[in-house]
């Protein structure tokens, strides 16, 4: 479907544990694939998609707004200073 390898690997493996909503599947996937094709950690890829899914689902699953792309660029601009900082942290030992 057009979609890169970690991103229908991280897809797959989220859809069979049956757990989350596919809007939380599909934000993950595609931030765990973009943090690995700039080839960082899986580590990093992993937290990365949960902070990412997690941001975005709150706002197109929960409350329904998905058109907002103010609001949308906001959550994503917070998700990648957490971890801006994350990296930090963890580079430098901290």
């Amino acid at each position: 479907m057009g979609k890169t390898e970690p991103y229908a690997d991280k897809y797959a493996q989220l859809t069979a544990l049956d757990e989350y909503h596919k809007i939380y599947r599909e934000e993950y996937a595609f931030a765990y694939a973009k943090a690995i094709s700039e080839g960082k950690s899986e580590e990093y890829a992993d937290i990365y998609g949960e902070k990412y899914g997690s941001a975005l689902f709150d706002i197109k699953g929960r409350y329904g707004i998905s058109d907002d792309e103010e609001l949308l660029d906001h959550a994503i601009e917070k998700v990648e200073e957490e971890m801006m900082d994350w990296e930090i942290k963890h580079t430098h030992d901290l």
